[in-house]
């Protein structure tokens, strides 16, 4: 998994992740959502329309980064598609609230 498009717009840092979670990718992934949480963005929109898969590390790595910026300030977007189904699944949904499009996590957050 890769971390691309990561930028900050009216003080909301938005990212979107693509491919799977391997291996030293997580660490990559992590290390870059750290770095632009550290440049003072207190809310986040995670893009996931593009993951391959959604596995435990994957799962592990969006309730860590909503922990980080606290509740109520990250929001994902996700479509359809296995994310969606898996973060049903896991109830993720519930606490990590989601949007279909990025446009919409930020007026969320705004």
């Amino acid at each position: 998994m890769s971390l691309r498009n990561a930028r900050i717009q009216d003080g909301i840092a938005i990212a979107e992740l693509h491919g799977s979670l391997k291996g030293p990718s997580q660490t990559d992934a992590e290390a870059g959502l750290q770095k632009i949480l550290r440049e003072g963005c207190s809310k986040l929109v995670l893009d996931l329309r593009r993951l391959d898969e959604l596995d435990s590390a994957c799962l592990s790595l969006l309730v860590s980064s909503g922990s980080t910026v606290g509740r109520g300030r990250m929001r994902l977007v996700v479509t359809s598609g296995m994310a969606w189904r898996i973060l049903r699944l896991t109830r993720l949904d519930k606490i990590l609230p989601v949007d279909d499009s990025v446009e919409a996590a930020i007026a969320a957050l705004s």
